[in-house]
């Protein structure tokens, strides 16, 4: 290997080992906080089922003293999805501000709880920032998800069902194939429309239509139909649909839903240390505007795990100068 190209492969090493250290750093000053700010992001409402259940695990295992849960859409405006953008380079633009839009909350930590936003964030300048708090994005959950199950269960299949942009991007798939899981298990899916679906009604006709659709879609992809199939849900919305999901997998002899959505909740449940009283509060804010129809659809869902977060969905804040957005 000629000298100069063994100087850059040692810098790039250098600087992401620096970076990743310095990114445990700030989650374990993070998690010596007795007060906190939480931030979670999502290019729509799905995050809204972690940050329901963020707030039910905190206080149930009483991990800080107070803390401030804050849903950050970072859906730009209600007509306009970062599923419509044409090329990846509007895609950073737009989240980027939305990322710095966010800092007005001085957050202690930002999990990104949205697939699309997770693969997205990586190419962003605020991500290249050593200033930011610690951002956690939901994609390394799936993939460590996904990958143990499929460790164990030698001749399975997955079928990653995602946005387009996820998909597209491949992510979960590179990462597993890089973790030595074959290529020609991975079946992916990319469900166009479907997350808005779920927004409006979980158990209409659409989103049951198109979630039978991309199972069949990709079942004619698996070769051994007696192997385990495991249902990837690489979207935070999806785990809304799981039992639909089911049903219209009912063909599969052996199936299994996986849903990192969990996963990412309880990372941010602090280990080995608890405190008498535990306070937290719930807000959400939003520059797009949300309807009742979609307000109503997604509270009744997250209701029972946090009533908290439902009533700050019914009182969302709408701040069109939540973060800069030219259309």
């Amino acid at each position: 290997m000629k000298p100069y190209l063994l100087s850059t492969l040692l810098i790039i090493c250098f600087n992401i080992n620096y970076s990743q250290n310095a990114m445990d750093k700030k989650i374990k000053e993070f998690f010596e906080k007795d007060e906190v700010t939480i931030l979670i992001t999502d290019s729509g409402l799905g995050g809204l089922s972690i940050t329901s259940e963020v707030d039910k695990l905190i206080k149930e295992h009483k991990s800080f003293k107070k803390a401030r849960i804050i849903f950050y859409n970072s859906q730009p405006e209600d007509s306009i999805g970062y599923n419509g953008m044409k090329t990846v380079e509007r895609k950073v633009e737009v989240f980027n501000n939305a990322l710095n839009g966010m800092l007005k909350f001085k957050p202690d930590i930002i999990l990104i709880a949205c697939n699309t936003l997770s693969v997205v964030y990586d190419e962003t300048p605020f991500s290249k920032n050593p200033d930011m708090p610690p951002v956690v994005g939901i994609v390394d959950f799936g993939v460590d998800l996904i990958y143990s199950k499929m460790l164990k269960n030698k001749k399975s299949n997955v079928i990653i069902f995602g946005t387009p942009t996820t998909i597209t991007a491949n992510t979960h798939k590179k990462k597993l194939v890089a973790k030595g899981i074959d290529e020609n298990r991975i079946i992916t899916s990319a469900c166009n429309n479907l997350p808005g679906a779920i927004e409006q009604n979980v158990n209409s006709e659409k989103t049951r239509s198109i979630i039978f659709e991309r199972i069949s879609s990709a079942a004619k992809d698996i070769k051994d139909s007696s192997a385990k199939v495991f249902l990837g849900f690489c979207c935070t919305h999806f785990g809304y649909a799981e039992n639909i999901f089911l049903k219209e997998a009912s063909f599969f002899k052996k199936k299994e839903v996986l849903n990192p959505n969990s996963r990412m909740s309880r990372f941010i449940i602090k280990k080995g240390k608890t405190y008498k009283n535990t306070a937290t509060s719930v807000e959400i804010y939003s520059r797009a505007y949300l309807s009742e129809t979609e307000i109503n659809s997604i509270g009744g869902l997250i209701k029972e795990s946090s009533p908290q977060t439902e009533r700050a969905l019914k009182n969302y804040i709408l701040k069109k100068d939540l973060f800069e957005f030219r259309p």
